[in-house]
């Protein structure tokens, strides 16, 4: 018998013990350590009999009493406590409370001389492992190794059960910072599991996505794609396509669609998985770039076909003017000269408007603001039309107003765009009628003609740039569909409006206004 460094006695017949160990009291950190409960020191002796012959390496310690059970159970630290039923100072219901309530995965045997069916059963109840009779001592060793074998598997269960917790927890807080929406796809084509990323694209929360069929979000096309998916994830069929969805508010959500079939333990089927990456963006830049890219062809036919007619008038007056000069009277010159300083406007405002246009695409814009009278502007536009065209008559109507503050080059720009405008497409024998009023704070430009007037349908697109209300290969004015899109960007610069209306009689009446600053 030895003693530990506490002083309680222990014994120790482990294979392996030291006789340096036993000395002072330490033992391997590898041996099975065993408290014993017992005041007999001859059945602790066939107690270690029976656990040597079974071949353990173990050590064991001995208490008699409260203190010395509670100091071995702390101290000691037991990987099996071995207990009689009663003891002269102590029990061992006492010591399984104890235990229980101290170290409840330590196993704790009963072995006891005497204890009845329903005793033992009493103490199963309560926390004891097994127990084992003292006249039937074989049953000793198997015992401590049932026991400690459900110690191993229960502790390996815990170990796998918090590695699945720390795993769940993981892939819920992967799939929650998820930068694409996730959810799983069940029974009836039923959300049983949605991300928060999934919530923000559609516009609802987690819990009114769960329960809500996947076709409630997708057109007829998407709907006939998704279907086809999910018959293909019966297949362990992975799928990546493009699929269009619908959010609460309405608007077109671009996505692709990764689907994943899922199943159980026995290979059945039991829905998809399905990560949505949100490319909205992608999708819009791929039509900006698609639209920009009919624009610019459509820009260089119609440049093209603008370009051709000063060119010809150049080189056609050109070579008449070069080859036949000294036979041409002075009437004919004028003519040619004549025909030529057209083709030049012409070609000028043609380049005056792709410059224009260029600016306003890189928003260079700039506003020069002063102190002007409204109608000084329109005056400058009438003097300067009725020079290049003495036969169309203008009518002007103005209000005399007071000075305001605005940028009178830009106003003057617009009132240019859409005289040549009414001019373009009405008869030279019809009047232009020009207004400027003040109407409730803001200074108001109309510029009416006697034109054929504008359809329903070409009216939501004439202030888009290259947009003209005839073929723009074959239309029977000049232009490259630019003027009413750089007349409208530049009063909305000024916070302005512009609009058209169908004129009374026929024609179109354009109408602009620039707030009157305070």
């Amino acid at each position: 018998m030895n003693t530990d460094m506490t002083g309680i006695p222990f014994t120790s017949r482990g294979v392996e013990m030291s006789r340096a160990a036993e000395k002072n009291g330490e033992y391997k950190r590898s041996q099975l350590r065993i408290l014993m409960l017992e005041d007999s020191c001859v059945d602790i002796e066939l107690n270690e009999f029976e656990i040597s012959e079974a071949g353990l390496d173990f050590v064991t310690m001995r208490a008699v009493s409260e203190n010395d059970f509670l100091e071995g159970l702390l101290g000691f630290q037991p990987d099996i406590i071995l207990s009689d039923y009663e003891l002269p100072d102590y029990d061992g219901i006492s010591a399984l409370t104890l235990v229980r309530e101290k170290c409840p995965d330590i196993p704790f045997i009963f072995v006891t001389g005497r204890m009845g069916e329903e005793t033992a059963i009493e103490m199963m109840t309560r926390g004891a492992t097994d127990y084992v009779l003292k006249h039937r001592l074989s049953r000793l060793a198997p015992a401590i190794k049932r026991a400690l074998k459900e110690v191993e598997d229960k502790t390996n269960r815990r170990i796998a059960e918090e590695a699945l917790r720390e795993s769940e927890e993981r892939y819920r807080t992967i799939v929650k910072a998820a930068n694409e929406g996730i959810c799983v796809i069940g029974e009836e084509n039923k959300i049983v599991f949605a991300n928060d990323r999934l919530s923000e694209m559609f516009g609802y929360s987690v819990e009114e996505l769960t329960g809500k069929s996947i076709f409630e979000f997708l057109d007829e096309e998407g709907a006939a794609a998704a279907t086809v998916g999910w018959w293909r994830g019966y297949k362990d069929f992975r799928e990546r396509v493009e699929a269009r969805l619908t959010s609460r508010d309405g608007s077109t959500l671009w996505t692709i669609a990764s689907t994943t079939p899922l199943r159980d333990k026995d290979g059945k089927y039991t829905g998809t998985l399905v990560m949505l990456t949100d490319i909205s963006k992608r999708k819009k830049a791929e039509e900006l770039i698609k639209k920009n890219s009919e624009e610019l062809k459509n820009l260089i036919e119609i440049a093209a076909h603008e370009l051709r007619h000063p060119a010809t008038v150049f080189r056609g007056y050109a070579q008449i003017l070069m080859e036949d000069w000294e036979d041409l009277d002075r009437e004919t010159i004028q003519n040619a000269l004549s025909r030529i300083d057209a083709a030049t406007t012409r070609l000028m405002r043609l380049v005056i408007s792709l410059l224009e246009t260029s600016r306003i695409e890189r928003g260079k814009i700039d506003l020069s603001l002063s102190e002007v009278d409204p109608v000084a502007p329109v005056r400058r536009v009438v003097e300067e039309f009725r020079l290049r065209e003495v036969d169309r008559k203008l009518r002007l109507t103005c209000e005399v107003l007071g000075k305001e503050e605005m940028d009178a080059e830009k106003v003057k720009q617009v009132l240019v765009i859409l005289i040549d405008n009414a001019a373009k497409y009405s008869d030279k024998k019809c009047p232009i009628d020009i207004e400027c009023v003040k109407v409730e704070g803001e200074i108001v430009y109309r510029i009416a003609d006697l034109g054929p007037g504008i359809s329903d349908e070409d009216k939501e697109r004439i202030f888009e740039r290259f947009y003209q209300v005839e073929d723009v290969l074959h239309h029977s004015v000049p232009g490259i569909g630019l003027g009413l899109y750089i007349a409208k960007v530049i009063v909305e610069v000024q916070g302005g409006w512009i609009s058209e209306e169908p004129r009374d009689g026929g024609g179109s009446v354009f109408s602009f206004g620039i707030p009157c600053r305070p």
